[in-house]
């Protein structure tokens, strides 16, 4: 969540700032029913403290990356997804090319994909946000986001609590400014602005 901060105000102590996280990396997950009324919640909260507030939602559309997951990563790595901790940076470093290889195999047919990126899904999703249908989101079990956007779709529970927080706010419109499927980072990659109208 820090990169638009670092886009948008050049550091992430530019501005006061309240991180909230929003679990879309593994289960158990909030469903997004759960997760639109959290943002509804911080949404009512930030109308009673009569203030201008930027709400950002960060995360990818349909990818699903090859990373450990918890079902089949060795004793270690288990550890690390159970417990978490801080990843020495020598650590994410050394890890890069060995996930690069992986998504250079992938691109390039040599290596199976587990789930390829979903460009009609993306948009689907991103109708229903320009839409204001946070019902039909809501909806969303968590089998249907694994099985058309991938493993690490769920981060659209940022996003969902984001436009539940502005939705308390008031009526708003919200324009898609960018959207590509972008293989090389195995992602369905987008921008969207929302605004109080």
């Amino acid at each position: 969540f820090t990169v638009p901060l670092l886009h948008l105000f050049g550091g992430i102590d530019k501005v006061p700032l309240l991180p909230i996280f929003v679990n879309g990396a593994a289960p158990p997950f909030a469903s997004l029913a759960r997760t639109r009324k959290f943002g509804e919640a911080v949404g009512r909260w930030i109308a009673d403290t009569g203030k201008r507030v930027l709400i950002i939602g960060s995360g990818g559309l349909s990818h699903e990356p090859p990373v450990p997951l918890i079902n089949d990563a060795p004793p270690p790595v288990a550890d690390f997804l159970i417990n978490g901790g801080a990843v020495p940076y020598e650590a994410r470093v050394a890890m890069q090319p060995e996930v690069m290889e992986a998504c250079r195999g992938i691109i390039a047919g040599k290596v199976p994909c587990t789930h390829p990126l979903n460009p009609d899904w993306d948009r689907w999703v991103l109708d229903r946000f320009v839409a204001g249908d946070l019902d039909t989101i809501s909806a969303l079990k968590d089998d249907d986001v694994t099985r058309d956007g991938g493993n690490s779709a769920h981060e659209i529970r940022s996003w969902t609590a984001a436009y539940g927080a502005l939705s308390m706010n008031g009526n708003f419109e919200t324009q898609v400014k960018f959207y590509e499927p972008i293989e090389e980072w195995m992602v369905g990659t987008a921008l969207a602005e929302a605004r109080l109208v």
